[in-house]
């Protein structure tokens, strides 16, 4: 009952598909007028390219929206005011700040500790602060002194530039380290020596050049572009330069992914290329093949493309670099749709309703459509809706992408359907009138050409006929891998070794995820050759990381009092007994006023007379911008302190010390919080792990409901979905060695990987269940029900799914030649989807649906000789009404030297083959058939048997 249901639920859906093939083949012009209705619409939807708008800021896309360290910084930005002209201190900024830096770097790593050798800093120093200039607007030139960030009793703020300082270069050979003359400059001196607290030696040199951001940001800005052009012309004997500006990550993402552009045309040409070869059958019955057609799926592809972007861009979605890789991805997805729909129609061709049926396109269309059509719906709805959930995610760079691609698998999808299956049409009706693939001239067949007067390479090349079979369209990509799948699977010691590959397969995958790193390395968003990996790379390799954490308590309390006194030198304490921060360095305007006569904690009236003259001393202006009083100076609105984390590098640990600096900030009584500029970056690393597994985690879940619902089968839905968690753990666990990182990026792939997986799977699946057992006029002759449906399903899905495959493999291919982080990656894991989706699909899922497939307990007909007929089912239209296809006898030809391979007794036959035996007993069939039991029945019987074990 449960098998009937089910059955007449596909048939439900399946005939609307059949349905609309059906509609658009009838009628002459009918192909033609959907076509070209479907032209229009893409080509009008890719005009909104026209109001494409791009964005490339880091922070925006690729740190979580809406964060916490984001909403810490609006309240610092609205608490703290900016003091860039009078009172800069760097470690006062509540974000990365405008700026230029330059390492200089000896030749040959020898001691930059060298008065000479700075000295020649120095003449780059001078010519950085007055030769590179921006015009303001009114004609006047504006240079570095003009535009610097300041402190009142330093003027411009240039940090590290205590090496030019006389004292520094007196004491070159003793420089205590980290603090000189009470200025700290561990961060300045790169690939360092130290011994007992003196700094020995050094190969590097940092300098960074703060500028305002205030109402010269605009001005600012302009001069960090004059400086990435002015730079490099900037040299010296024997030092080595790199440089970078506060600009510089956006502008080099986008110039590493652009530069990427020309591969778009190389791989289409591939894509073409390949799908044209894939469709040219092995014998030359050039009527037969399709190339053409496939063009013609290709170009849907392209067309969904354009018009994904161009809506896009209509409904004010910005373009991230990113999506890029998004035509890689989607020409790939089309493709496997090409060759599912173009694998229906050749069992179509086949079919015996559409050779007798009175419209033999309308009926190949809607036989076509009513398996292929769910199965193309199934791949992507799959896509689709993975691609959905990746919208919901908190990275702008994500959800960009993924809306951008789903619009583009939704348009791929509707022009298979309104599109490729009008050319489907089109091209049907060339090989009804039976004319050649490529020029339509009418051919006649091989047999009837005047051999007398045409060469044979004439007749191989220009002869034709109407196909019959399936084989006739098999490709030898499609045909060959199936025959070797099919023999590894009905051997068991073949299914033993796979298995215990996938085992290995697993146990790997799951030490790579034990492994598996988090978070983005933003100099790996730049190529290899830009100035910003070059200076990044010196940066992150020689260079110190302090990062300083303010914590800013956010509302007035009475500082006089000793009870706050107490809470703030108790948190203070406590985070300075953390092991990743520097325990002998703190910046606190408390501390500093207490150290002073004029600390006064009599009253809170008292105390801030007192703290307003501290702040105008030498000891007390660099705190100006920590502390808010109210309009009449009589109470504190805020203040803030830091502390200094030591040298954290890892991106791990750089999570665990944000957390654990607002853990400790919410245990104090103090109204306080924690923050860092650091942090902006920092939420990534602890916010992509449970957003991607509740991604993927619900992505799974909605795969499972769609699975459930075009293919209410518990088993199959149950393998479907066992199948996609194991590709997926592979994908994990494969990132590792493959030196892939848990972000934002490869987030986007995980989340792609969701709908690809159950693609392979679900064809496959979908094909075991759907195919008809003991066709007459198949090839296929297994006694074994489960065998018979997996070695059907193998040929009608595996081509498709190997083609598929391929082809996607191509469309990646030239992302190798690719520079960029982004591209790379994508590569990266869309190969180790294929590859996994491909071997779970055809190795795996094969060898578990023929051990515990569903069966539904058909009963395998005896082999009918010629000269007998069997009882037919009854049909309607030409089709069963179980939905199946009807099935013709077939005609073997007779040979008794077969005989002595099969062994008959007591009425029954024996089939062996691999070890695994069925008996098929005459009393098993039905009564119409009991009459024919001839001996030519069975030696009928007996030869189909011996013909499939040993051909």
């Amino acid at each position: 009952m449960g098998c009937s249901c089910r059955e007449k639920y596909e048939e439900w859906i399946g005939n609307k598909f059949g349905k609309y093939g059906s509609f658009v083949a009838r009628g002459k012009f009918k192909p033609w007028i959907v076509m070209i209705v479907c032209v229009v619409v893409n080509v009008g939807l890719t005009m909104g390219l026209l109001r494409i708008e791009s964005l490339s800021d880091i922070e925006e896309l690729y740190t979580p929206r809406n964060s916490e360290a984001s909403k810490n910084r609006k309240e610092v930005n609205d608490l703290f005011s900016n003091q860039h002209d009078r009172y800069f201190n760097q470690h006062a900024l509540s974000d990365l700040g405008l700026y230029g830096e330059v390492i200089f770097r000896t030749a040959d790593d020898v001691n930059i500790l060298n008065v000479s050798i700075i000295n020649q800093i120095k003449v780059i120093d001078e010519r950085i602060r007055t030769s590179i200039e921006v015009n303001d607007g009114s004609g006047k030139r504006l240079n570095f002194s003009d535009l610097c960030a300041t402190f009142e009793s330093r003027g411009c703020v240039v940090d590290g530039d205590i090496v030019f300082d006389a004292q520094f270069l007196l004491n070159i050979d003793n420089i205590n380290y980290p603090i000189f003359q009470d200025t700290r400059i561990a961060g300045v001196f790169g690939n360092r020596k130290t011994n007992g607290g003196i700094l020995e030696r050094a190969t590097m040199i940092k300098l960074r050049y703060n500028l305002r951001d205030d109402e010269y940001t605009s001005l600012s800005k302009q001069w960090e572009l004059k400086f990435e052009e002015t730079i490099p012309s900037f040299s010296e004997s024997g030092l080595d330069i790199a440089f970078v500006h506060s600009n510089s990550r956006n502008t080099e993402l986008g110039s590493s992914t652009t530069g990427d552009i020309k591969y778009f045309s190389v791989t289409f040409t591939l894509m073409i290329t390949y799908a044209s070869i894939a469709s040219i059958g092995l014998n030359m019955n050039t009527v037969a093949w399709r190339p053409l057609l496939s063009l013609g799926g290709v170009l849907a592809t392209i067309l969904a493309i354009g018009a994904a972007l161009g809506f896009a861009s209509l409904i004010g979605l910005k373009f991230v670099s990113i999506v890029g890789a998004m035509p890689f991805l989607v020409v790939g997805i089309g493709i496997d749709d090409v060759f599912i729909l173009m694998s229906g129609m050749a069992d179509a061709c086949g079919n015996p309703s559409a050779r007798t049926n009175d419209h033999p396109i309308s009926q190949k269309l809607y036989l076509t459509l009513k398996s292929s059509g769910i199965a193309i719906t199934i791949t992507s709805l799959t896509d689709f809706l993975a691609f959905g959930i990746g919208a919901s995610s908190v990275f702008l760079s994500v959800q960009n992408f993924c809306i951008t691609t789903g619009l583009a698998v939704l348009f791929c999808y509707f022009n298979q359907l309104f599109f490729f299956v009008p050319c489907i049409v089109i091209n049907e009706r060339r090989v009804e009138e039976n004319r050649h693939f490529f020029c339509c001239i009418k051919r006649l067949k091989a047999k009837d050409e005047d051999t007398d007067t045409r060469s044979r390479r004439s007749i191989l090349c220009c002869s034709g006929h109407l196909p019959q079979k399936r084989d006739e369209f098999d490709g030898p990509l499609e045909k060959f891998p199936k025959i070797v799948i099919k023999a590894l699977i009905r051997r068991l010691p073949c299914r033993i070794i796979i298995f215990i590959f996938f085992m290995g397969y697993l146990g790997l995958s799951i030490y790579g995820v034990v492994n598996l790193k988090q978070g983005l390395e933003l100099r790996n968003l730049a190529t290899t050759d830009s100035y910003y990996y070059k200076y990044t790379t010196w940066d992150d390799s020689y260079f110190r990381e302090d990062i300083p954490v303010s914590f800013v308590v956010r509302s007035s309390v009475d500082y006089s009092s000793e009870n706050v006194i107490r809470q703030m030198e108790t948190l203070l304490q406590k985070v300075k007994q953390e092991s990743n921060i520097i325990s002998n360095f703190e910046i606190n305007w408390l501390t500093s006023y207490q150290n002073t006569p004029l600390f006064n904690s009599s009253d809170e009236s008292a105390f801030i007379s007192s703290l307003r003259v501290f702040l105008n001393t030498p000891s007390g202006l660099s705190f100006n911008t920590d502390l808010v009083f109210d309009s009449q100076h009589t109470k504190i609105l805020a203040s803030r302190f830091y502390v200094l984390s030591d040298d954290v590098k890892d991106s791990t640990k750089q999570g665990k010390l944000m957390l654990r600096m607002r853990e400790l900030a919410s245990e104090s009584d103090l109204p306080v919080f924690a923050y860092s500029p650091a942090f902006i970056f920092f939420e990534q690393y602890v916010q992509i792990l449970p957003a991607t597994l509740q991604t993927v985690g619900i992505a799974i879940a909605v795969m499972f409901f769609i699975t459930a619902v075009f293919m209410p089968q518990p088993l199959m839905v149950l393998l479907v979905t066992v199948t996609l968690v194991m590709i997926l753990v592979g994908i994990f666990g494969f990132m590792y060695f493959w030196d892939l990182t848990l972000s934002s990026i490869t987030m986007i792939h995980l989340v792609m990987t969701v709908g690809f997986s159950v693609d392979f799977s679900a064809h496959i699946c979908h094909a075991y269940l759907s195919v008809s057992v003991s066709d007459a006029d198949s090839d296929t002759i297994v006694v074994n029900e489960r065998h018979e449906r997996v070695e059907k399903a193998i040929d009608r899905s595996g081509g498709p799914i190997i083609n598929a495959a391929l082809s996607s493999i191509i469309g990646i291919l030239m992302l190798t030649l690719s520079s960029s982080y982004i591209f790379q990656s994508f590569f990266k894991m869309m190969f180790l989807v294929i590859l996994f989706g491909l071997t779970h699909s055809i190795l795996l899922l094969p060898i578990i649906l023929w051990m515990i497939g569903p069966k539904y307990g058909r009963k395998v007909s005896p082999m009918p000789s010629r000269k007998n007929s069997v009882e037919k089912p009854s049909t309607t239209n030409g089709l069963r009404k179980d939905g199946l296809s009807p099935t013709l006898p077939p005609s073997p030809s007779h040979n008794s030297r077969n005989r002595s391979s099969l062994q008959e007794a007591n009425g029954k036959i024996n089939y062996s083959f691999n070890g695994i035996e069925d008996t098929a007993s005459d009393t098993h069939q039905p009564a119409a058939n009991t009459e024919m039991k001839t001996p030519e029945t069975t030696y009928s019987r007996k030869f189909n048997a011996f013909f499939y074990c040993y051909r």
